[in-house]
């Protein structure tokens, strides 16, 4: 495959991780952190499916992710005063992926165990899957745009209108999570498979790393 080919499949796995997360904002049906034991195995029991389902498209919307991430990462490294904003991008991306897979493993945990374990241990997975994945999620998308949208801004290979938009975003992922991290990626998807941005810079090939 030419560089023009994985350019345009690593912008649909971007489009692709966008309509999966909006698919799993569609299927999910959370119960609040302060619901009582009761409460929240009621749900998980009339939810299970719903559970298994989502956890599996947080599955696929994770592996769809990383590869769009670290296309990403590789793209915004060929301009060399980019690839340590690029790495620390990547990282935030690792953090929200992982805040995602611990997501699916709890849904799958919760679906799977409600039968079978005493019901604090549900209201206490559901207080994880609230609290914990949702700051670690947040923290990671924050990290993943605002880190891209710098890169960008400075010297980056896209217009700079997605690198100010993810610097926007980014700062707004910490409170939004993982809404705004979805949209900065639309656009930068959609700006990777247009084609459209700007090569300024020194190569990577050229300089040294910073």
């Amino acid at each position: 495959m030419d560089d023009a080919q994985v350019r345009r499949w690593m912008a649909i796995a971007g489009l692709a991780f966008v309509v999966l997360l909006v698919l799993t904002f569609t299927i999910t049906t959370q119960v609040n952190t302060t619901a009582s034991a009761a409460k929240v195995v009621g749900s998980v029991h009339k939810h299970k499916t719903e559970l298994t389902i989502s956890a599996l498209v947080i599955g696929a919307a994770v592996f769809v992710g990383l590869f769009f991430g670290g296309y990403l990462r590789e793209h915004l490294s060929t301009v060399a005063i980019n690839r340590r904003l690029a790495t620390i991008a990547y990282a935030g991306l690792i953090v929200a992926a992982t805040s995602g897979a611990l997501d699916a493993g709890i849904r799958i945990a919760m679906a799977d165990a409600v039968d079978h374990v005493n019901p604090l241990v549900v209201q206490t997975l559901n207080v994880l899957q609230n609290d914990l994945t949702g700051i670690s999620g947040s923290v990671g998308f924050s990290v993943f745009a605002l880190a891209n949208g710098l890169a960008i801004v400075r010297n980056g290979p896209l217009p700079k209108w997605v690198g100010w938009a993810g610097v926007v975003l980014g700062i707004l992922a910490l409170p939004i999570g993982a809404p705004a991290g979805g949209l900065w990626i639309l656009l930068a998807s959609i700006a990777l498979l247009t084609g459209t941005g700007r090569r300024t810079g020194v190569p990577a090939s050229l300089s040294p790393a910073v």
